[in-house]
Parts: C-alpha cells; structure tokens; sequence
C-alpha cells in the first residue's frame, strides 16, 4: 500500500510541474519579445542591405565603413593564409562580419592580444619596411595626435622609417610612398582607431561629418583603395641589401 501511494504520489508530482499549454505559449512569448524581434529584424535588414556591400559612399557611417574596411582585411588575411587567389569563396566570411558588426557586436573585432602576439613575433624588424637594423619605438598612432602612449599603440619601427612617419598618419604616410600596410599593421590600426571613435560616440555619424580635427588619424584611411593581392602581405619583407 505504501509503494502503491507513493507511486500516485510521484506521478501527482510529475503532471503538476510539467508546464501547461499556456505556460508553454506564454515561454515562447517571452523567446519572441520585442527586443528579441528587433534584433532579428535589424540583422535580416543588415544582410539584405550589404550582402553585395562593395562600394561605400562618404554619406555611410564611421561604423559602416570600418565594418567593411575591416571585413576586406579580414577576407584577404584569409586568402593569403591559404595560398587563395580567388576571392569569391571568401565573400560569406566578409558578409559575415559586417553582417555581425554593423548589428552592434562589436566584441567580432577582436582585442589587441592577437596583435600583441605579433608583435613580439616580430620584435626584430621594422613594421613598415622590415628593416632589422636601428629599431626604435614608434607611435601607430601619433601621441602628438593626440594617440594614446600605451602599449598597444607602440610598435617597432627602424629609424628612418620612424623619422619619415613623423606625426603623420601611417596609412596617409605609407600611401604617400608608394606602399600599403602589411595586414597586421593595419589591422591593429583599425582596432586602435575604431576603439577611439567608439569611445567618442563617433560610431554612427556619417563620415563626411566627422571633423578631422576630432579624430588623431586620417579618416581617409577608410576608404583607401586596396592594391592588387600580389603586393599585400601579411608583415612586410625585408629590403635586399
């Protein structure tokens, strides 16, 4: 008898906190809350908007922009990893990240540790020409720029190269002779300058409306034109000679 009752008992149990229909329904409410809705909304809108995002107008954000500065590297990192000279296989990466990016997480741009890392990798040349003689400390981002005198804004530079750059923005500098950052320069670059603009609320001002006066590097690194893959590299090579 005791068994028996404590069997009834267990199954009473069982059918009181298993969940009721409504309860069900008011759960599945919850998962498809307005907040939840929106964000799905906005990331459908995003992909449908940039999925054959190529060319980008001054009148598109700072975010916009860095979205797909960003991607671009992100792809062409790939490609060069993997021997790849056909970009195409690599576009729902791209589209992945600017996807992911203009939707607000912003976490996808990953912190500076991977670069620190590179940087010691490469402690023994110059991050711009690949010079191993007469290193010194250089500022990506100019201190007298007002860029910031930390650790990960300092990389090694030889010092002619040094002495060139001056103030000067690297990519505005680097242009100007006839070159293109090696990747992961200009992908820490990207990451000091998009942390600066998201701390100054910049983020979702069009481009055009930024003042270059606000900002201590060149805007128009944004919207540099890439070179042919063949001259990109991942970290420059050392001059012969």
């Amino acid at each position: 008898m005791l068994r028996g009752a404590w069997r009834k008992w267990l199954i009473g149990s069982a059918v009181r906190a298993k969940p009721s229909t409504s309860a069900r329904n008011a759960s599945t409410r919850e998962a498809s809350s307005p907040s939840t809705s929106a964000r799905r909304a906005r990331r459908s809108s995003i992909m449908a908007k940039y999925w054959n995002f190529r060319t980008i107008e001054e009148k598109n954000t700072m975010r916009e922009h860095f979205a797909l500065t960003y991607a671009n590297l992100l792809m062409l990192h790939r490609m060069i990893e993997k021997g790849e000279t056909d970009s195409k296989p690599f576009y729902p990466l791209r589209t992945w990240f600017i996807r992911e990016y203009l939707a607000g997480n912003d976490d996808i741009m990953k912190p500076l540790l991977e670069d620190e890392r590179t940087k010691i990798k490469h402690a023994g040349t110059c991050c711009y020409c690949g010079r191993m003689e007469k290193l010194s400390l250089d500022h990506i981002i100019p201190k007298l720029r007002n860029g910031p005198d930390a650790a990960d804004n300092i990389t090694y530079a030889c010092r002619s190269c040094n002495s060139s750059k001056g103030p000067r923005d690297m990519v505005t500098w680097l242009v100007s002779k006839g070159r293109f950052p090696a990747l992961l320069v200009f992908r820490r670059y990207l990451k000091l300058a998009a942390r600066f603009v998201d701390g100054a609320r910049l983020m979702d001002v069009p481009w055009e409306g930024v003042r270059a006066a606000d900002l201590p590097f060149d805007k128009q690194s944004l919207r540099q034109k890439w070179p042919a893959l063949s001259d990109i590299r991942l970290w420059p090579d050392r001059p012969e000679g």
